[in-house]
């Protein structure tokens, strides 16, 4: 899965969010770096921005509600999942984290899944800067002209690398002959079961091979019915090895 973002409705977003930053984390950990993450870069930023007409200019401060939290808007969360730059190690790269995820939950409404980019790709391939600092506006700049990819197409290492093929998760696929395999060799997980428009049973499973992968890290396999009772030829035996545990909860 690959997202883009629209420059006009980003930046305000993203520029909202590192001031809010700067301003309310005090004397905590952003005051121990000896040098600051964001770095403008102004010849990386784009002409095409829109600064106007801004949101102050042309809204009533006596109609916005008393209290606004993303987190909690009639109970559905807009926000990603916070994240921390400097895991495994050290990294100043709150530019690349400053993005734009929480505007694409809020245009998407909150749909699941909630949108989780690669900011490893933005360091490695955005070309505005790295763990020794950038700056933000090029990321969206990045985002609208070439699109970032989910996370689990380039996780995160808190280092600067090169940018190829492999980390930009375009071109990292492999097709070839199946041999022919007689027993299990991968693990998935059975979410739930549908039946197609022609009559096609399916179970609704789960890989781990990243949300990349066929219907965002999910995909439909036939069942046993299948061919006439023959599905199990085609669907690597998913029935017939099937196990589940029972938590306990206390």
């Amino acid at each position: 899965m690959r997202l883009t973002v629209s420059m006009a409705s980003a930046v305000f977003w993203g520029s909202f969010l590192l001031n809010l930053f700067l301003h309310t984390r005090g004397f905590t950990e952003v005051q121990q770096l000896s040098d600051s993450c964001y770095k403008p870069m102004k010849d990386h930023r784009p002409s095409f921005i829109k600064t106007y007409p801004r949101p102050h200019e042309y809204v009533n401060v006596s109609d916005l509600p008393a209290s606004w939290d993303w987190r909690n808007i009639d109970g559905k969360n807009y926000v990603s999942v916070t994240r921390n730059q400097h895991i495994p190690q050290n990294c100043g790269s709150c530019w690349a984290h400053g993005l734009h995820q929480h505007r694409i939950n809020i245009k998407r409404k909150g749909a699941w899944p909630s949108a989780y980019l690669s900011v490893q790709n933005v360091i490695d391939c955005g070309g505005v800067g790295s763990c020794y600092g950038g700056d933000h506006m090029g990321v969206y700049a990045y985002a609208h002209e070439r699109g970032i990819p989910d996370e689990t197409c380039n996780n995160y290492q808190a280092r600067n690398q090169k940018c190829d093929s492999f980390n930009q998760c375009g071109t990292c696929s492999f097709f070839g002959s199946l041999k022919n395999i007689t027993s299990p060799n991968h693990i998935i997980s059975v979410a739930g079961w549908g039946i197609t428009e022609d009559g096609t049973e399916y179970w609704i499973v789960r890989n781990s091979w990243g949300e990349f992968w066929v219907e965002s890290g999910w995909a439909r396999i036939v069942t046993s019915a299948y061919k006439g009772g023959k599905g199990n030829w085609y669907n690597l035996a998913i029935e017939h090895y099937c196990a589940y545990g029972d938590p306990i909860v206390t």
